[in-house]
């Protein structure tokens, strides 16, 4: 009984004691989260505060950069606008110099100068406003610049106050809970230690009554418990160092952070410096180039001057050439007519030459034709053996004059170069004469579809000329551009007034007004 006694003992107490370990690893485990979590906040704070300035500085920035977009668009339209003034005033000036010039009286040339002089004044006066208000501008954009940099400057030093605050915070944190670690290691140490001592108080109380039989176990389990101790003891430890190397590593970490910010900030200051140096000497540059293009804008308005001049005698000279061409044109016209007639009466003379010669000589031949016939027969059908064919013999190879004279026309045509205008070849006589019978109905009709400055532009010209300038107007107002539209306007005339002779007016009506405005056209008009 006392055997199994001390065996029931030994199981609860080693129970016992395995809880109670267990417990104290909770404990610990439960200080370790609750340090993370405070450190945690810490260095979420942290990066708050520094996160505030880094919004601050880029809400003013924007806000900078779009005051100063605007005081720039401000500037270029006031200057855009005087600008525009100033073109004026000094072309007002440059006229006035050209009207100066035809002046013959000495008081009123002095009295122009005068004004003129005065106008100049204003001109160049409301220049040096402009300018000045440029230079004080730059002044205030200068002020700006230092207002920022000192603004820049605080928020630097605010941010390097926060971040040394904040290191220090990090660094009491961190000491204050490994301190608290440790004591907590220490309090579950010594209550380990207790709760053993007081386990082995009991046994020993009872070491009288079984010293023999729990010698040996005792010894075991008194060496458990010491192996037990020693590894938690070491764990401990090992968790401790742990802890001390990253919370070191984490503090090298911020340091690192914070030298970085510093030396980042020194190079944003030297680059706003160079920055500065660039837009002053970008200034005097553009300075420079200013002058250059006023100077150059005066001798531009001398050379457009005597540009004007010569465009005015050329001017003049064309104009000369121009009706001198034009004189000769209508000389030309007025030969080329004359010669036209002449041409015609020769040709009519000779034309009744060659039919008393022709009549003359066409029985004698016929003859020959005949007995030229007669040998090529017997040629034929004897040496040859073929059937032999009569050619047939036209009765008359008299060709009047007008035919004579479309043949030598179209020939003449037929031999001009590819790329001259395309003839085109009608069926008969009647076609032609209905086509230009319809062009002089659509030019007589159709008036109001020509343009006034062309009418005006060929009153000099000859009737033929003007008729068809007026066709290729009235043409391109209705869309014909070749001659099949021409014949397809023809038919359609002819349409309309079949269409009127048999009283057939529903629809033709329609397409009448759909080609051009109401006219009552009579058949011989066709």
């Amino acid at each position: 009984r006392n055997v199994y006694t001390c065996e029931h003992a030994k199981v609860v107490q080693v129970k016992t004691i395995n809880e109670s370990y267990s417990d104290d690893k909770e404990s610990i485990r439960k200080r370790l989260a609750e340090s993370d979590q405070v450190i945690s906040e810490l260095l979420h704070d942290g990066r708050e505060l520094i996160q505030d300035i880094r919004v601050a500085n880029d809400k003013r920035e924007v806000e900078r950069r779009i005051k100063e977009a605007e005081i720039r668009e401000e500037l270029l339209d006031k200057l855009q606008t005087e600008s525009v003034e100033a073109i004026a005033k000094f072309e007002s000036i440059s006229e006035k110099w050209a009207e100066l010039k035809e002046l013959k009286d000495p008081m009123s040339i002095n009295d122009e100068l005068e004004l003129q002089k005065e106008r100049i004044k204003g001109l160049m006066k409301q220049k040096d406003i402009i300018i000045v208000e440029c230079r004080d501008e730059l002044k205030l954009a200068d002020a700006r610049y230092t207002k920022d940099l000192h603004k820049q400057a605080a928020d630097i030093h605010s941010l390097v106050e926060r971040v040394d605050s904040q290191i220090e915070i990090m660094k009491r944190t961190f000491k204050e809970h490994l301190d608290l670690l440790e004591n907590t290691i220490e309090e579950e140490r010594h209550t380990l230690r207790s709760v053993a001592s007081k386990k082995w108080d009991d046994l020993y109380t009872r070491r009288a009554v079984n010293e023999r039989i729990k010698m040996k176990q005792e010894k075991e389990r008194s060496e458990f418990f010491r192996n037990e101790i020693d590894r938690i003891e070491q764990e401990h430890i090992e968790i401790t160092r742990a802890t001390r190397i990253r919370l070191e590593q984490d503090n090298q970490a911020l340091e690192i952070e914070l030298q970085k910010v510093k030396t980042n900030t020194t190079l944003n200051s030297e680059k706003l410096d160079y920055n500065f140096q660039v837009l002053k000497k970008r200034e005097d540059e553009n300075l420079m180039v200013r002058n250059a293009q006023k100077r150059r804008l005066t001798k531009l308005n001398e050379t457009i001057f005597v540009l004007r001049r010569k465009i005015k005698d050329v001017q003049m000279s064309c104009l000369i050439e121009t009706e001198k061409l034009s004189s000769d044109i209508l000389k030309l016209r007025a030969n080329i007519s004359h010669m036209t007639t002449k041409v015609n009466t020769f040709a009519e003379v000779n034309d009744r030459k060659y039919q008393c010669v022709w009549q003359m000589n066409k029985d004698e031949c016929l003859n020959v034709l005949k007995s030229a016939l007669e040998i090529d027969q017997i040629l034929v059908e004897q040496h040859l053996g073929l059937k032999w064919q009569a050619p047939v013999i036209p009765d008359e190879y008299i060709q009047k004059l007008p035919e004579k004279r479309e043949l030598l026309r179209t020939d003449t045509l037929s031999g001009q170069s590819p790329n001259s205008l395309s003839i085109v070849s009608f069926d008969d006589s009647n076609e032609c004469n209905q086509i230009i019978n319809t062009l002089q109905v659509v030019l007589k009709q159709a008036g109001f579809l020509i343009d006034k400055t062309a009418i005006k532009l060929i009153e000099k010209y000859a009737e033929e000329e003007k008729h068809i300038v007026c066709l290729d107007n009235v043409f391109n107002a209705l869309g014909i551009s070749n001659w099949d539209d021409l014949r397809k306007l023809k038919d359609r005339f002819e349409e309309i007034m079949k269409c009127r002779q048999y009283g057939l007016n529903d629809t033709s009506s329609k397409t009448d007004d759909s080609i051009m405005p109401k006219s009552d056209y009579s058949d011989e008009q066709f």
